[in-house]
């Protein structure tokens, strides 16, 4: 219920964030859209963490290492929000690295993080939109 609360949301933000140009709405719904994307990278951890649980103790610290990757490549574009043309790249690695991840692992453990994933991407492109607007007003 809570995932369906935060995709929620997500759409509002993007909706929001589509409306909006830039300036610092903009900011703003590009802020929130990385807060949800590592929102949602975490409950796709705990996801793992149940699902690891109930099959075994064994393989659990090696399976929650393997899944802290989706936390990584959410949380480095939350972290650097700085509106440079690297970032905006590292945004879109980051965000096509995790939908690789997810379209690899998506038998095992990848659906729990194909949120986080639409999240990321949606992200990169909010922040390759405003890159786009701020060109051409130059």
């Amino acid at each position: 219920m809570v995932g369906i609360g935060l995709l929620a949301l997500l759409v509002v933000a993007v909706v929001v964030g589509l409306r909006t140009g830039g300036g610092e709405s903009a900011e703003r719904i590009d802020m929130w859209t990385a807060r949800a994307a590592l929102v949602l990278a975490l409950l796709g951890e705990v996801g793992v963490a149940f699902l690891a649980t109930s099959l075994g103790t064994a393989d659990l610290p090696a399976l929650l290492t393997f899944a802290a990757v989706p936390l990584v490549l959410t949380a480095i574009p939350l972290v650097l929000h700085v509106a440079t043309l690297g970032i905006r790249v590292l945004t879109v690695v980051c965000a096509l690295l995790l939908t690789v991840y997810v379209v690899v692992t998506g038998l095992s453990i990848g659906l729990f993080f194909a949120p986080s994933a639409i999240a990321l991407v949606q992200l990169a492109a909010l922040r390759a939109r405003r890159s786009d607007g701020l060109a051409t007003s130059d």
